[in-house]
């Protein structure tokens, strides 16, 4: 009983250490490159234009994925203003934290309430929940709506309550409102399996189950093609939809849309992502997969096959991106805590955590120690991260508590088991990456100042006679949410065949910097450009700068 106890306070102090830890990585830092920029910005017009059919990016269509991620996330921003950041990071953690506690009921149903908090846990120390989770993406949206199905689809068959499916089929259509497509790629071989499994056992319900699927599918299919509908009614909205669906869509699963990026033919690509993102709980997770094969329960049977199935069709697929697990991240702590509830004190899972113990431990004595050895890196650092790492400060107070704890946990360490161990040892660096590291990344990934000084050095009554050439979207997008400016971006092709009334109004230029050399395109006999300020930030890849370069027409 006293080991039960210990064992359920040591999950409760981890399980809100995690909700604070998420909250922290949301709310205290900027939009990052590449992807938040983007998101936030179409979000932003949405709210300005009342316009929940189209996305739109600066001032074009942006059909990439549906809209439904974007019209939450703008009906959240209007009713709880806390400033537009502030308030749409608020937004995020509240579907993670819904997220969290429908992997805990679903998980719950699986096993008990014990084991569902254990999930959490591992599911909230997953490097790829941490990596993913502070995100702006409509990838956060996608989550949430498949895990709210998982969960109906759970309960309808082992509770018998039919009816769940219906919150399983509203849920499964918003995924596809917020992604596309590979929302039902996740949800259908969940959905299978159960079925098969409830129609073995309950042959007599065959016509009551094919009813109850007859409305499931209308529920499914209604809020889809309700926006279809309005998609095609919009100007050129034959072309839109064929975007979205015929180059977006399927042209990511055939390849056949180069140009969108992230083309890997490679079927083992998510070998890597998979043991990084499970990370610190990998070989639970693998041991807890084949377990789960050798062993037959159907429940554990159903959740690895499910998950085995999504990585099979997300490997055919020729578009590929780690982001694209962070859907299977519950499916992948159940499999794990599967494993756990019954093999705690296992000798290779003891020595295991002490591996992690001295890795991590190694990785918060390099943090402490960074402010002497970190001028070798000078050159290979952006600035303000070079600044903080090489100052002596109260901040470096945090690594040395985390330092501290492992040293405590180091000292019990024979007193502790294996999960126990692994959990307070991920948590002392955690509480470093969180609030050391990340508000030191923030300073060089937060766009804001950049994107500030470029509309500072314009002047106001210009604004609207500026346009982008060949801009990204992350630039795009940042003027848009930052300062509702929506800049016109044109290719240079459609630049220089701009007619002479249109390239007269053109003031100001701004460009990407690494398209320097080609600003001599921009310089015509009917209107001669020049460079008058430049402006470099770091790029997401890291060791590589990205920049703007502003162009002022001469009169």
């Amino acid at each position: 009983m006293n080991k039960d106890f210990k064992t359920n306070q040591i999950y409760l102090i981890a399980f809100f250490a995690i909700i604070f830890f998420t909250l922290i990585g949301n709310l205290t830092r900027g939009l990052w490159n590449p992807d938040e920029a983007r998101v936030a910005g179409i979000i932003q017009h949405m709210i300005s234009s009342n316009n929940f059919v189209v996305p739109i990016l600066g001032t074009e269509p942006f059909m990439e994925k549906p809209p439904f991620y974007g019209i939450l996330a703008a009906f959240f921003m209007k009713y709880f203003n806390f400033g537009a950041l502030e308030t749409l990071r608020l937004f995020n953690s509240f579907l993670i934290l819904l997220t969290l506690y429908f992997l805990f009921k679903l998980a719950e149903i699986l096993m008990d309430s014990k084991r569902a908090l254990l999930t959490i846990i591992i599911m909230g120390t997953f490097e790829g929940f941490v990596m993913q989770s502070s995100w702006i993406r409509a990838d956060i949206g996608l989550s949430l709506f498949i895990m709210i199905a998982f969960w109906a689809i759970a309960y309808s068959f082992l509770k018998k309550k039919l009816y769940y499916l219906f919150i399983a089929s509203m849920a499964s259509s918003f995924a596809f409102m917020c992604k596309g497509p590979i929302a039902f790629v996740f949800i259908f071989s969940f959905w299978l399996i159960f079925l098969i499994n409830y129609i073995l056992k309950n042959k007599g319900q065959i016509l009551k189950l094919i009813f109850i699927h007859i409305f499931s599918i209308i529920f499914i299919l209604t809020p889809i093609l309700i926006w279809i509908f309005l998609l095609l009614k919009e100007p050129n909205g034959q072309h839109l939809f064929n975007i979205w669906f015929w180059e977006n869509q399927v042209g990511r699963l055939s390849g056949s849309s180069t140009s969108l990026g992230h083309i890997n033919k490679s079927y083992i690509y998510y070998l890597g992502p998979i043991l990084e993102y499970t990370l610190p709980w990998t070989p639970l997770f693998i041991v807890g997969l084949i377990q789960s094969f050798k062993k037959f329960d159907w429940l554990k049977f159903t959740v690895s096959l499910s998950f085995i199935i999504s990585m099979i069709i997300l490997s055919i697929a020729s578009t590929k991106r780690g982001m694209y697990l962070q859907p299977l991240l519950p499916l992948m702590a159940i499999i794990t805590a599967f494993y756990l509830s019954k093999f705690l004190e296992t000798k290779w899972l003891k020595v295991y955590s002490y591996i992690l113990l001295f890795i991590f431990t190694v990785v918060v004595i390099i943090l402490n120690l960074a402010p002497f050895f970190i001028h070798f890196l000078q050159e290979k650092l952006p600035h303000d991260v070079y600044n903080d790492l090489s100052t002596i400060s109260f901040k470096q107070l945090i690594p040395f508590v985390s330092l501290a704890a492992l040293l405590v946990i180091f000292l019990k360490r024979k007193s502790l088991n294996a999960v126990h161990l692994i959990l307070y040892t991920t948590l002392s660096l955690y509480f470093s990456m969180y609030f050391y590291v990340y508000p030191i990344l923030d300073k060089s990934r937060n766009l804001e100042g950049v994107a500030t000084k470029v509309y500072q050095f314009i002047p106001p009554s210009d604004h609207i006679n500026t346009v982008g050439v060949n801009l990204k979207e992350t630039t795009r997008g940042l003027f848009d949410f930052y300062y509702k400016w929506s800049i016109k971006n044109y290719s240079y092709k459609k630049f220089s065949t701009l007619e002479q009334l249109n390239l007269k109004k053109v003031k100001y230029i701004i460009l990407r910097s690494e398209d320097t050399q080609k600003t001599i395109k921009l310089n015509n006999p009917r209107k001669e450009f020049k460079v008058v300020q430049k402006i470099d930030f770091p790029s997401n890849k890291p060791g590589e700068h990205e920049g703007w370069v502003i162009l002022k027409g001469k009169e």
